[in-house]
């Protein structure tokens, strides 16, 4: 990413940290990671170094790997303690989880007109029929794909249906190829 990460992220894993593990446990990822700050806000842009020292703190300080830590803030980005404006823009998708799959490209658009600066992945989904869904997209930095899966599941959750994810990614150069397998369960053939 050539001019460092958008305030908004850094302050949703601010946010993600003080919420599921504890004001306390964030002071101690803030001086283990040597920020500035405290605090992120949220219209600025911070250098790479401190996002990628956040992640790599928050995982260390809570046992996981970093894979999973950004699974969880996945979740985290769909739970009522996320930002306003990530869940408005994730009921833009409709009444049922395919639909929401259907918008998911749109998300880029709402999400460039809302926040130009932010630099978020372009997705494509791909329909295969019979519940088998793919999102794919390439990100210039990893760990996109994690923060996929995890909202993916929770969103599913949320519309309250059956899926798979899984994510399988390239690396090609400078990028990361995220491919995401969705799996939609019909709910009358788990039942019989």
């Amino acid at each position: 990413m050539g001019g460092g990460m958008h305030g908004l992220i850094n302050y949703g894993l601010q946010n993600f940290a003080t919420r599921v593990f504890g004001h306390a446990l964030w002071l101690d990822v803030c001086s283990a990671a040597r920020l500035p700050s405290e605090e992120f806000e949220t219209m600025l842009i911070y250098e790479d170094w401190m996002t990628d020292a956040v992640i790599r703190e928050i995982a260390e300080k809570t046992n996981n790997t970093r894979e999973s830590m950004l699974e969880d803030f996945g979740t985290f980005l769909v739970s009522e303690h996320s930002s306003p404006m990530v869940l408005r823009l994730l009921q833009l998708g409709g009444a049922r989880f395919e639909e929401f799959l259907e918008a998911l490209p749109n998300v880029y658009e709402h999400l460039k007109i809302a926040i130009p600066e932010l630099e978020m992945p372009l997705m494509h989904l791909e329909e295969n029929g019979e519940g088998d869904y793919g999102v794919h997209f390439i990100s210039p930095r990893d760990g996109y794909g994690e923060v996929c899966l995890g909202l993916l599941r929770a969103m599913a959750d949320q519309y309250g249906v059956l899926v798979t994810v899984s994510l399988k990614k390239e690396r090609q150069e400078n990028e990361v190829l995220n491919m995401l397998k969705i799996r939609i369960f019909d709910t009358r053939e788990a039942t019989q």
